[in-house]
């Protein structure tokens, strides 16, 4: 039986599941001992790919959320499960084992990062009672044991005005409309349960950095023939050069590896236009993107 597993989810973003690939294969491969992987999203060919460079994954040919990935891939057995983001990458070897034996243990029940992932009102309410709203996915463990005794999606949970919609581990019954995030509802009810909890910071450079939102490239950012990779309509909205940067990074480090050659183009092209569209200089980009190359050794 598997005792530490770890779940990530991609979207159909090859460099950055590649680049995921070289985080996990260099530093932290021998701290758990299975990897299990969730690709999903509107370009087949390149969830296709993903699906052949990792063992144990799981490709669905469409979007799903972040939670309602992980639920297709959530394991039976083990010990300690850990959960990871796409866009959460370790930079330096033993950054998970003292988290886990945290959790092994039984010194603490969880460990992750805190968040407030909910409609502000309904986020407001939650935190004076547990003070949270969840545990983040970007990088959490877990006493997997203790999960399976819970009644758990790690899926976003939306209400309207009217349902009276009821959180009976808090005793709170909520009359306005409003959401709680991916894994909201799983962290209230577990937090509530089993209340031992260690908070980290989301990035501690140079061991871990979660950059946030780099699944939104193809998603929403990148333009080919005046739609998203997605087929979305073009918002033009403006992005960072701090966000640019790590697609540029992830580019520069993996396209070689990537065998889908259009693709590899109508991607550049896509991210040059963004870059320019923000108001950088390419130059610009690849020059912030050797600071982040630096960080890596």
């Amino acid at each position: 039986m598997k005792k530490v597993i770890a779940l990530v989810a991609f979207v159909s973003d090859p460099y950055h599941a590649l680049l995921f690939k070289k985080s996990y294969e260099t530093y932290w491969k021998d701290e758990v001992d299975e990897l299990r992987v969730q690709v999903n999203g509107q370009i087949p060919e390149v969830n296709k790919f993903i699906g052949s460079i990792y063992e144990n994954s799981d490709v669905f040919q469409d979007s799903l959320s972040q939670g309602a990935a992980f639920d297709r891939i959530y394991p039976k057995g083990g010990d300690v499960l850990a959960t990871f983001c796409s866009d959460n990458y370790i930079m330096r070897k033993g950054v998970l084992s003292p988290y886990i034996e945290k959790i092994k243990s039984g010194e603490f029940d969880a460990v992750g990062s805190s968040g407030l992932h909910a409609e502000p009102k309904t986020a407001d309410v939650i935190a004076e009672k547990l003070g949270l709203v969840r545990l983040n996915p970007f990088m959490s463990f877990w006493n997997k044991k203790q999960l399976d005794t819970i009644d758990l999606t790690f899926d976003s949970v939306f209400w309207e005005v009217g349902d009276n919609y009821k959180i009976p581990e808090l005793d709170l019954m909520i009359e306005w409309g409003g959401h709680l995030d991916i894994m909201a509802l799983m962290s209230i009810k577990y937090l509530t349960k089993f209340p031992k909890r260690l908070i980290i910071e989301p990035t501690n450079l140079p061991y871990y950095h979660h950059v946030c939102g780099l699944s939104s490239g193809v998603i929403h950012h990148f333009i080919k023939d005046g739609k998203t990779f997605y087929g979305k309509e073009d918002k033009k909205t403006k992005v960072d050069i701090g966000y640019l940067n790590w697609h540029m990074f992830a580019y520069e480090e993996t396209h070689k590896d990537c065998p889908l050659e259009k693709f590899n183009r109508d991607y550049y092209e896509a991210m040059v236009k963004k870059i320019e569209f923000s108001g950088y200089t390419e130059g610009e980009v690849k020059e912030a993107a050797n600071v982040v190359r630096e960080a890596w050794i």
